[in-house]
């Protein structure tokens, strides 16, 4: 053991040690057949009220769209399936604490309320897209959010991570 800043060398911590039953001692990695291309096409839809720019995604799992000029999520059928009735974008909404709703109207409450989607200004100030491997795409975005009247909030980067296996990870 080496010593830091926290713990000497010579002091003593709580070691523990307990036997897990394995049959294999390491992973392996998979390999490359089991990962499947999927097919990335940018497309424009122009139409004679505007002009829209759209990712669209085909693989194993079905077929994906992100509409880059809203920063969502548009459509996604998985096996011949549509899964979204509306495009996937981010919510801010969670469950009030006891603490919150026995305020009076005043309090944190009234600022989460405020984070309603109808009742900001949402701005993507960048988009891009990459192509981490041949099974993957990512869609990197930054989101600014505004009130009402124009007073910025929060900027926040989101990102879709799409795989071949048809998951979709967004953080």
């Amino acid at each position: 053991r080496y010593s830091d800043k926290a713990v000497s060398k010579e002091q003593s911590l709580y070691v523990t040690q307990f036997q897990i039953p394995a049959t294999q001692m390491a992973r392996h990695p998979l390999p490359d057949y089991a990962m499947q291309p999927i097919k990335v096409k940018e497309v424009r839809s122009d139409d004679t009220t505007h002009s829209l720019r759209i990712l669209r995604v085909e693989g194993p799992f079905g077929c994906a769209e992100f509409n880059m000029q809203q920063g969502e999520l548009s459509q996604y059928v998985y096996h011949n399936t549509p899964l979204l009735s509306a495009p996937l974008r981010l919510n801010f909404w969670r469950l009030p604490t006891d603490s919150e709703l026995n305020t009076s109207g005043s309090g944190s409450l009234k600022s989460w309320k405020m984070l309603r989607d109808d009742l900001m200004k949402r701005k993507i100030t960048d988009i891009t897209y990459s192509r981490p491997d041949s099974g993957s795409l990512a869609v990197d975005m930054m989101l600014q959010y505004s009130n009402q009247s124009g007073v910025v909030l929060m900027d926040v980067r989101q990102t879709f991570l799409l795989l071949y296996t048809g998951d979709v990870i967004l953080s």
